[in-house]
C-alpha cells in the first residue's frame, strides 16, 4: 500500500512546482513601469494642508511625498495635486526633497526625519534623501520650535519635487489671562493708605501681546502707583496699565495705594478689574474696605460663577487693624465682636473658625452667624477674629449678607449680595458673584419692572 501511493505524491509535487514557476514567468514579463500598491498616507501631500503649530511649543509637522511615472500627476488624499518625485526608466524615483523656511526670529527646525531615517537640518533648512519604487510614499517629519510671540503665517519653500510647492505655516495661540488684587484696607482721610497690588498672570504656552489693564474705582476714591507702566484718570476714577507683551507663566505685580476722602462712609466696595490682549480677556471684582477706625470687617462670597438653588457659597468674614487710623496702634488682645445676618434666600449650614483664630468662639442660626473674640491681634494684627461660613442658596433674588462688626478701637458694618436662579436655565446674571449692597439697588429696581 506504502509503495502504490508513491507515484501520486511524486505527481501532486510535480504540479505545485509547474504552477510556481508559472507565476514566477508572468512576474517577469510585467512591465518594469507598472505601479506597486501604493501604501496609505498617514500625513496629507506637501502643500495640500497647512501645518499649524502653537505659539510656544515644540510640534511635530508632516507632509508625504510620492514617486508617480513620468507623464503623470500625484493626488494627495482628498484628491488634490501634491508635491511629487518622477519615476526613472527602471521605476525608481530618488534625489533630495528641501524645506527652506523664512528666517523667522521665533521659528526654528529642531530635527527632521523621512520614514525614520534622519534628514539634515539647520535652523531654516531641511534636506532628505529620498528612494522610491513607482506608487510608494514617504512622509517627513519635522519637529518645530515655535516662540510664544510667533504670529501670523508664513510659507516654507519645497524643493526637489515636481512641481515645487509652498507648504503654508500658521502660528495659533493658546492661552488666558487672570488678573486678581488682594483686598485693600483704606483709611479715610489719610493719603495713600490702602496699600495692596495689581496682579496679571498668562498662562501660557503662548506669550501674551498687547496687554492692558484697567481697574474701575468707586466714586470718590483714588488710586496712585509709581509704576511707569500705568496712570490714573481722576475724572473717571480709573487706574490703566500696559504692556507690550507678557512672557507665558509670568505675573505682573504693580504696587499701588488707594485713597478715600474722611467723609467716605465705613464700608467694604468693590473695584472692577478688566484685562484683554491677543490671547483674550479676563475680569475679576477687587475688595476695598474703607474705614476711620482702627479696627474694620471685610468679607467675601466664595460663589460659583452662576450662583443656582442648591448651590454652596462660602462667606469669609474677617478683622483687620488699620495703620495709620490713629497716632497710636491699638493694644494687643483687644476683645472683638462681628456678627452676619443673612436674607432669607441664604441659610447657614456651619462655621469653622480659621487656623490663626482657634480661639474665637461662634454660635448660629439659620440666617445669623455671631462671633467673639477675646483676645483679637494678640501678637498678629489681623489674627484671632478669622472664620468661613458655610451657606445654602434656598430661595431665588437678590441675597443679601451683612457683616455688623464692634470693638473698643472701633465699629461698623458692610454688606455684600449674589444673585441667586432658580436653574442654569434662568435669565444671565448681571454681574455674577458679590457686589456692594447699595450699588446693586439700581439693577435690582430695573429687574423689578421688567
Amino acid at each position: 500500500m506504502e509503495h502504490a501511493s508513491l507515484p501520486r505524491r511524486r505527481q501532486r509535487g510535480g504540479r505545485a512546482l509547474r504552477m510556481l514557476a508559472c507565476l514566477l514567468l508572468a512576474w517577469a514579463s510585467m512591465p518594469a513601469h507598472a505601479e506597486a500598491p501604493a501604501r496609505p498616507g498617514s500625513a496629507p501631500s506637501l502643500g495640500e494642508v497647512p501645518w499649524v503649530v502653537t505659539a510656544g511649543t515644540r510640534a511635530p509637522v508632516q507632509g508625504t511625498v510620492r514617486c508617480v511615472p513620468v507623464g503623470r500627476e500625484a493626488q494627495g488624499p482628498s484628491g488634490q495635486l501634491g508635491a511629487a518625485l518622477r519615476a526613472d526608466a527602471t521605476g525608481y524615483c530618488s534625489g533630495t526633497v528641501r524645506f527652506s523656511y523664512e528666517a523667522l526670529w521665533y521659528l526654528s527646525v529642531l530635527a527632521a526625519d523621512i520614514d525614520g531615517v534622519a534628514c539634515t537640518s539647520a535652523q531654516w533648512f531641511v534636506a532628505c534623501p529620498v528612494v522610491l519604487a513607482v506608487g510608494q510614499s514617504a512622509t517627513v517629519t519635522t519637529e518645530l520650535d515655535a516662540g510664544p510671540y510667533a504670529r501670523g503665517t508664513t510659507e516654507v519653500a519645497v524643493g526637489g519635487v515636481e512641481p515645487p510647492v509652498y507648504q503654508g505655516l500658521e502660528f495659533r495661540t493658546e492661552g488666558g489671562l487672570r488678573v486678581s488684587q488682594p483686598p485693600a484696607l483704606v483709611v479715610s482721610g489719610v493719603d495713600r493708605s490702602g496699600a495692596t497690588q495689581l496682579r496679571v498672570q498668562v498662562d501660557g504656552p503662548s506669550g501674551a501681546r498687547n496687554v492692558q489693564l484697567t481697574e474701575q474705582l468707586p466714586p470718590l476714591l483714588s488710586a496712585s502707583t509709581d509704576s511707569p507702566v500705568c496712570s490714573f484718570d481722576s475724572l473717571q476714577t480709573r487706574l490703566s496699565c500696559s504692556w507690550p507683551n507678557i512672557d507665558p507663566g509670568t505675573t505682573v505685580t504693580v504696587p499701588i495705594q488707594i485713597s478715600a476722602p474722611t467723609s467716605f462712609p465705613t464700608s467694604q466696595v468693590e473695584a472692577a478689574l478688566q484685562a484683554s490682549s491677543d490671547l483674550g480677556s479676563a475680569g475679576a471684582s477687587a475688595s476695598i474696605v474703607v474705614s476711620g477706625s482702627l479696627v474694620v470687617g471685610e468679607q467675601s462670597l466664595n460663589a460659583p460663577a452662576r450662583v443656582v438653588m442648591g448651590s454652596t457659597l462660602l462667606d469669609n468674614v474677617s478683622l483687620h487693624v488699620l495703620p495709620g487710623a490713629a497716632a497710636n496702634q491699638p493694644p494687643p488682645g483687644i476683645p472683638a465682636r462681628w456678627t452676619v445676618r443673612f436674607s432669607p434666600g441664604l441659610q447657614v449650614q456651619s462655621v469653622t473658625p480659621a487656623q490663626d483664630s482657634l480661639d474665637l468662639a461662634c454660635s448660629y442660626g439659620a440666617d445669623t452667624v455671631t462671633c467673639s473674640a477675646p483676645h483679637f491681634a494678640n501678637g498678629e494684627p489681623e489674627a484671632g477674629a478669622n472664620a468661613s461660613i458655610q451657606l445654602s442658596a434656598v430661595q431665588t433674588g437678590r441675597q443679601t449678607a451683612t457683616l455688623q462688626w464692634a470693638s473698643t478701637q472701633g465699629a461698623g458694618s458692610s454688606s455684600v449680595s449674589v444673585q441667586v436662579y432658580w436653574d442654569d436655565g434662568s435669565p444671565p446674571a448681571q454681574g455674577a458673584g458679590s457686589a456692594p449692597q447699595d450699588a446693586q439697588d439700581a439693577q435690582d429696581a430695573q429687574g423689578e419692572r421688567r
